[in-house]
């Protein structure tokens, strides 16, 4: 069950804004990714969409990312691992089989900690930026949701838990798009759009090039999956 902080809002007008897809543990195609964009470690500012850990050689050092003062996330369900773990509704087995084997080797008193860090961290972001409004969240939009003020809005309210949970574990748009015939697409495209936000990025679910269903872009392009044929960091720049 999700806990802690929902909801954030940021405003930052100078310098770039990037956003980058899933990163589980792989820091040396963040910092490979930055070095190509000729990154500005005073000026931009980098916003990921969770899952920074697990799966990939690095995970502590990825986490950790989450003290830079240029780099912003939202939660993701393997950062939401870390806590139920750790406060008792997610056995360690379940963790480790999907690549949790580096927290076991952390001591008690750094679990906890990565833990309480976790319940700080957003499950929703809003970004302004330049008279625009972006929005990022980890695996899905409530399918019923059809305006981010009104995402904001539930994950406050009374039915906040089921919400998170959605927004954490979902795959229904993705799946939706995926499964949607070309001829379609632009009706579909239409329906799908949230009001009151231009764009929203999502993670979570692993596809070979970033896909997009109304003003919805999905990039997680699988950093950790070299084996399987993805292997690559998504890092794209805002307007």
């Amino acid at each position: 069950m999700p806990t802690g902080q929902y909801s954030k809002e940021i405003t930052h007008n100078t310098g770039r804004v990037f956003v980058i897809g899933d990163l589980h543990g792989e820091i040396d195609k963040l910092y490979a990714a930055m070095e190509s964009v000729n990154f500005n470690y005073d000026e931009d500012i980098i916003i990921a969409v969770g899952d920074l850990v697990d799966r990939g050689p690095k995970s502590l050092e990825c986490f950790n990312l989450i003290y830079k003062s240029w780099f912003k996330t939202v939660r993701g369900n393997h950062e939401q691992f870390c806590l139920d773990r750790v406060y008792g509704s997610t056995p360690a087995n379940i963790h480790e089989g999907n690549g949790g084997e580096w927290f076991s080797y952390l001591p008690e008193d750094v679990q906890v900690k990565i833990a309480d860090e976790v319940e700080q961290l957003p499950i929703v972001l809003t970004l302004n930026r330049n008279n625009k409004r972006y929005g990022f969240v980890h695996g899905d939009i409530p399918i019923i949701i059809k305006d981010w003020n009104e995402l904001v809005s539930f994950l406050s309210g009374p039915s906040k838990d089921t919400y998170a949970t959605q927004c954490l574990w979902g795959r229904t748009r993705i799946k939706q798009t995926m499964n949607t015939p070309l001829s379609l697409k632009a009706s579909i495209d239409n329906i799908a759009s949230v009001r009151n936000v231009d764009q929203i990025y999502i993670g979570h679910t692993v596809i070979k090039d970033i896909k997009t269903l109304g003003n919805m872009t999905f990039i997680d392009t699988g950093a950790c999956f070299d084996n399987f044929g993805y292997g690559k960091l998504t890092i794209i720049e805002l307007e």
